[in-house]
């Protein structure tokens, strides 16, 4: 690896290492939103980042018992059901993104109770006409490396309307501890097999199925390598059909275990085979910890980690994501500015 691209690696890992900082200030910026009273349901806007956390923030609401379900809307369209009940958060670092402005928009015409997770933006804007909570973040971020603010504000603006602030905060305290005790050098050699291969499968299962599209999204934008996120159960009722022919490039699974979940336990082990026999080379990432928020903290950020890392072993920068730029540009120029 030349200077200039180690030195682009390095300063892509020094943001993943701020990630403690930024979810502590999210998560005490979004708690001072939280609405007091009980919504029927959470509904989340996002896309990319945005959603992933709150898949993310899904699961851990869940771990803590919240009362109320949350449903993550990876679209420009809130369920059909959604009314003046119902709590929206809309998710966007940059304030910009198409779909979620516009599901913020519908939302609001539906008389749902709002708040908004940004760093500015149209989003910014928007929310300050119709008077909705604003969690508002530092910019300077990519949307990737954006994730502890936006997980933290997520988890903030739930805590007092999930039914169960005080698990929420403690979750979030192992969330944060996660962050903080994940090193770059464990995934070196997970990074390594990344960057000499032609195609990465990443699994995960049950609660844990969040990982694994993480996971495929930062391999995608740091790494630029092709990826799947094989969530199992349901992938071991398609997927692994795909194995029964030997792939013609260097295939890699990296599977990602929570060795409390039993079940899931057999359904990686049986589909590791399976991916072996394919020719597949393997990386298991064993989460231990004392509790899933905890584990899916570390699968997060550790995910940052590897796919950079992997970045310069592959020779490519992980910063640059000119694809991001046109495809955003082409939706806002074709789609038009987002209206009720």
């Amino acid at each position: 690896m030349d200077s200039p691209l180690r030195e682009r690696v390095e300063s892509m890992l020094s943001r993943y290492s701020s990630w403690p900082s930024h979810f502590s200030l999210a998560f005490e910026r979004g708690r001072a939103e939280s609405p007091a009273l009980r919504p029927r349901a959470l509904v989340i806007c996002g896309m990319g980042t945005s959603a992933s956390a709150a898949e993310h923030a899904a699961e851990i609401l869940g771990e803590a018992g919240a009362s109320i379900p949350v449903f993550t809307v990876r679209s420009y369209e809130p369920p059909a059901w959604l009314s003046s009940s119902d709590f929206v958060v809309a998710v966007s670092y940059s304030g910009n993104t198409w779909e979620t402005l516009e599901c913020a928009r519908r939302a609001a015409s539906r008389r749902a109770g709002m708040a908004v997770i940004v760093s500015g933006g149209r989003l910014a804007s928007l929310a300050a006409e119709g008077g909705w909570r604003i969690v508002r973040v530092e910019p300077g971020e990519y949307g990737r490396t954006s994730m502890a603010y936006l997980l933290g504000g997520i988890l903030g603006v739930a805590s007092e309307a999930s039914g169960a602030p005080g698990r929420v905060d403690e979750l979030a305290g192992h969330v944060l501890e996660a962050f903080k005790s994940s090193k770059p050098g464990e995934v070196e050699g997970v990074a390594r097999s990344i960057g000499s291969a032609d195609f990465v499968a990443v699994a995960s299962c049950g609660r844990m199925a969040p990982a694994s599209r993480w996971w495929r999204t930062e391999l995608a934008e740091n790494t630029k390598v092709t990826a799947r996120d094989d969530a199992f159960p349901e992938s071991g009722h398609n997927d692994v059909v795909a194995l029964q022919v030997k792939p013609r490039f260097r295939g890699l699974l990296v599977s990602i275990h929570n060795p409390d979940d039993k079940p899931c336990e057999a359904m990686l082990r049986t589909a590791e085979s399976l991916y072996e026999r394919a020719s597949y080379s393997i990386e298991r990432l064993v989460l231990e910890g004392p509790s899933l928020a905890y584990k899916l903290g570390r699968s997060l950020i550790l995910a940052g980690y590897a796919s950079t890392i992997a970045a310069g072993y592959r020779g490519v920068d992980p910063h640059e994501t000119p694809n991001l730029s046109e495809y955003k540009e082409g939706v806002s120029r074709l789609a038009g500015s987002p209206t009720v």
